[in-house]
């Protein structure tokens, strides 16, 4: 069965979680780190994704990845 559409509000803040398949290690050398930030914030801005994201909550791990941004 299909998830439900998740309701998506202007102004409130959503958490993002992204692990590894089986949750195995997402970075393996630092570069992979510095892409995945470069894209990060292209994407933010191409989607209008809340400007002020350095402010908001980034916490990386290397099996784990949890954001929260404003829409």
């Amino acid at each position: 069965m299909a998830r439900l559409p998740r309701l998506n509000f202007p102004n409130i803040p959503q958490h993002i979680v992204q692990r590894g398949n089986n949750r195995q290690i997402t970075f393996v050398e630092p570069d992979d780190y510095v892409i995945y930030l470069e894209k990060l914030k292209y994407y933010a801005k191409e989607y209008a994704v809340n400007e002020s994201m350095e402010a908001e909550l980034l916490i990386c791990t290397c099996r784990r990845i949890s954001l929260l941004l404003t829409l």
